[in-house]
């Protein structure tokens, strides 16, 4: 995942039976996890990415907050586990999650794209939620999944990375 000012992605985001089109742009760098990453704007909100040594954590998506901030990207492809909050609408809420990753050929926009498979399962207390992400090194986030068991809640596919 590059993290780049001015930056951006183009996706096709479906909900539902709703699909648009929305853009995320690397904005500014900003504290994250201890190091330097980046903040990303979009039509959904803000989110905070570092690399922390081989591991891409989040602090922060266009609606949770991460403390401490969780791994969408295990180091190293070992699995990993976390424990911490998610604040939601102000709330504070325990959760654990476990992120384990693997290579995966996908095919996007009809090519074939060499990628990693991200698979993060985060547990909280009323639900769990599962997020597979595809990275494509020097790209990024490639395609994402968002499941609330076995119902797709939101899926994002990229039109356009510069």
């Amino acid at each position: 995942m590059p993290l780049e000012v001015k930056r951006a992605w183009t996706y096709d985001v479906t909900n539902g039976l709703e699909s648009r089109i929305e853009s995320v742009t690397a904005v500014r760098p900003i504290p994250v996890a201890g190091v330097q990453g980046m903040e990303f704007n979009g039509p959904l909100g803000v989110s905070r990415f570092a690399w922390v040594g081989n591991a891409l954590v989040a602090q922060c998506t266009s609606n949770l907050v991460f403390t401490p901030p969780i791994p969408l990207l295990a180091s190293n492809g070992k699995q990993e586990r976390w424990a911490g909050k998610v604040t939601w609408m102000g709330r504070p809420i325990q959760a654990t999650a476990e992120v384990s990753e693997r290579p995966f050929s996908l095919t996007l926009v009809a090519r074939t794209i060499e990628s990693t498979e991200s698979d993060l399962v985060l547990h909280l207390p009323s639900h769990t939620i599962e997020l597979l992400t595809w990275f494509e090194p020097g790209v990024g986030i490639v395609k994402q999944e968002q499941r609330s068991g076995p119902k797709l809640e939101i899926g994002v596919e990229m039109v356009e990375g510069h």
